[in-house]
């Protein structure tokens, strides 16, 4: 199996510096490649770092879970300035996780029969004549409470209305019926960047995918493919005095081949 990484890489400070973290999953030959002793330079790091912990657990045969942490090389003469904890321009990290959207039936335009639509007529309504049913969503004389297109009538089931669907691209093989009342399971995206922009160079992110930037492209860029979810910005200070910006964006993707209509959803975001 191809060595592969597991999430993105950690990483903590305090008064002795930043330490980074790291997984792998690997085989024998993949442990073999990764493994070193501590005090060995490590190339994974977004800067000069020395290797503190190398840890293996047994996943299955000839797959092994790999942890890996490292510290920043600081300076060891006295007084002497140390190397920036954190490469700022350079540094990403991302994440991919699952959700759930729930699908209404609205995004249809489906309703639920009546009984005059399920064949039941009369004041009474207590017999039912099947002639007189309406064809539900499956091409089936329509129960009580059975689904209807909102053109359905006696002769045919009509077809759906994608009006208040929040997808661009909707049509009965792309979001099918069956999605009704469900939590369909999507992706989860999250990338932190830092940049030099100040806050009101950022915070305009609302809206669909059209472009990233470079170091926060997901494995599917594809424009209208994900959605803003949320947020964060967060001002630090280097060592030498600059500030920057450490942004966390949360994105969610339209489940399988769906798009999200950007004129539904806030528009195309700016990155």
């Amino acid at each position: 199996m191809e060595t592969r990484q597991i999430g993105g890489i950690e990483f903590s400070s305090d008064s002795r510096g930043v330490t980074y973290r790291i997984t792998y999953l690997a085989d024998d030959e993949g442990v073999a490649a990764l493994s070193a002793s501590p005090g060995d330079p490590v190339s994974w790091a977004p800067e000069r770092a020395e290797l503190l912990s190398f840890e293996k657990k047994w996943v299955s045969p000839d797959c092994w879970l790999i942890s890996l942490s490292a510290r920043n090389a600081l300076s060891d003469d006295e007084g002497g300035e140390s190397v920036n904890p954190l490469d700022y321009a350079s540094y990403v990290e991302k994440s991919l996780g699952n959700a759930e959207i729930y699908f209404p039936i609205e995004w249809w335009g489906m309703r639920r029969a009546g009984l005059a639509e399920a064949g039941f007529a009369g004041l009474e309504q207590l017999e039912r004549t099947i002639d007189n049913a309406f064809y539900d969503v499956k091409g089936q004389r329509v129960l009580p409470g059975g689904m209807l297109f909102p053109d359905a009538d006696l002769y045919s089931y009509g077809k759906p209305d994608f009006s208040a669907c929040p997808f661009s691209n909707p049509s009965i093989s792309t979001m099918p019926v069956l999605w009704h009342g469900q939590r369909i399971v999507t992706r989860v995206y999250i990338c932190s960047f830092y940049t030099s922009r100040d806050f009101s160079g950022v915070s305009a992110f609302s809206g669909v995918s059209g472009a990233f930037g470079d170091k926060c492209r997901p494995p599917d860029g594809t424009a209208g493919k994900w959605k803003s979810e949320s947020q964060t910005l967060k001002s630090v200070r280097d060592r030498y005095g600059k500030y920057w910006t450490k942004v966390t964006r949360k994105m969610i993707a339209a489940p399988g081949v769906l798009l999200w209509d950007p004129a539904k959803n806030g528009g195309t975001w700016s990155w």
